[in-house]
């Protein structure tokens, strides 16, 4: 299996915590059973937590999430945000770390000992939707008057599946790039602005490819080979294949001039490492040796302490060509709970309400579109300088790529040949073809 660029094996599911992608190959893991006896040891393990409640009006509702020490932290603040303003709800928490909780829901589905609300990344949701597990939400969206503007563009969109919505918005991600100031300055190259063109971009990255060896400084980091494959055929709008239909669509013109320019920055313009070359290259942007790289919007934290006083950087939009993707945390409702309605004002609470969505925008950005105006606002000295607002407002033409389950074996397959565009030089249509050949095999098997 190739996740982010790297063999896995089977067994190990990586999901973004503090060093991984959040997309993920869901696998064979949903194929697995397990006993109600040791479904209890799983959610000991997970670490579960008993708020206690006087009235005990509402039977106790199981919470469940995932994330870093931190992320966990910001959960349990908004379950006990929650039962503050409602004294009369009981929740229980059963959390772990990402990899580990993705893991273990589709175990619990199957136990019928699943949270009654729980988190999940949208490179889940599709795969995941397959069990069942999902209650569907729109009767109650219907019922409460909640439209979908309520939250940033395209929000939305990772939780509809086949017509259902299945989960809703918590956090966002929008993508766009990240630029070296330093060395934009140092080589008087103006700064990007949003509206800008590929053209603007292909002759900054041209002027800022300068040195060699270990002096080089590449005009563009290769995360969408190496971490991120599955945004290259989303570059301009396309996919490989149809999620809706089943069918494959890897040889699309969309999907075909994204590879080709992916090829071109490295062998032609040669601005940009390819696969082998940036996995020898240590440290990424936050090493100075690149202008530019793919900012996912998470929590940037790390980068400027690691940056420090070596150089000051900005983000800003996508080349306005450019569709991408973005990536998002939701909140869904188990569609086996006994207390569905009552699960459903807790995950509405969690995707609405505007405290708890201020609380989640300690580490990423608030999906509801009236926090995320002010957000930014709060944000700590070292990246509040950033200008998150051109991100954002592209999410609505941004694209969720990922679709997990059965689709987990084209996705290793393109990753594959995206490497031999890259390394070897492959040509672009004959490798699209035995992506597209190759996925129809796949889905006619497995579909």
């Amino acid at each position: 299996m190739i996740v982010d660029g790297k063999k896995q094996d089977q067994a190990q599911l990586p999901i973004r915590g503090e060093q991984f992608s959040r997309r993920v190959f869901l696998g064979h893991t949903i194929e697995l059973g397990i006993s109600a006896s040791a479904i209890g040891a799983l959610l000991t393990a997970c670490g579960s937590n008993q708020s206690s409640s006087s009235s005990g009006k509402v039977p106790p509702l199981l919470y469940g999430f995932y994330g870093t020490p931190a992320e966990i932290s910001i959960y349990k603040q908004v379950g006990d945000l929650y039962q503050k303003k409602n004294p009369d709800v009981q929740l229980q928490y059963t959390y772990a770390d990402p990899q580990g909780f993705f893991e273990k829901l589709p175990l619990l589905f199957r136990s019928n000992a699943a949270p009654d609300v729980f988190m999940a990344a949208e490179s889940w949701v599709s795969g995941l939707s397959s069990l069942g597990a999902f209650a569907d939400l729109t009767p109650y969206l219907k019922a409460n008057n909640i439209t979908e503007e309520v939250w940033l563009p395209g929000a939305l969109n990772p939780g509809k599946v086949h017509g259902q919505i299945l989960s809703l918005p918590s956090v966002v991600y929008p993508k766009g790039i990240a630029y070296n100031k330093t060395i934009f300055d140092k080589f008087n190259v103006p700064i990007p602005e949003p509206g800008w063109t590929q053209n603007d971009f292909l002759e900054i990255v041209q002027r800022l490819t300068t040195g060699q060896g270990n002096s080089k400084v590449w005009g563009m980091n290769n995360s969408f080979g190496t971490v991120y494959p599955y945004d290259v055929p989303t570059l301009y709008g396309g996919m490989i294949f149809d999620y809706n239909t089943g069918q494959m669509t890897a040889t699309t013109p969309k999907v075909s001039s994204a590879l080709q320019l992916l090829q071109d920055l490295i062998r032609k313009y040669k601005v940009m490492p390819d696969t082998a070359e940036s996995q020898s290259l240590q440290g990424g942007f936050i090493t100075g040796k690149f202008a530019m790289d793919i900012y996912a919007g998470y929590d940037m934290q790390d980068w400027t302490t690691e940056i420090g006083d070596n150089f000051t950087w900005g983000i800003v939009s996508y080349p306005k060509e450019w569709v991408g993707t973005f990536q998002n945390n939701n909140v869904s409702v188990w569609s086996q709970s006994k207390h569905k309605d009552a699960a459903w004002e807790f995950a509405k609470f969690i995707a609405t309400d505007p405290d708890a969505q201020a609380l989640q925008g300690n580490y990423a950005t608030p999906a509801l579109s009236s926090v995320a105006a002010i957000w930014q606002k709060s944000l700590p000295q070292a990246y509040a300088h950033l200008n998150y607002q051109p991100l954002i407002d592209s999410m609505g033409d941004m694209l969720v790529a990922y679709q997990g389950g059965n689709y987990d074996q084209v996705w290793e397959v393109f990753a594959t040949h995206v490497e031999a565009v890259e390394d070897q030089g492959a040509a672009v249509s004959q490798a699209l073809q035995d992506v597209q050949q190759r996925g129809e095999a796949i889905l006619a098997d497995q579909l």
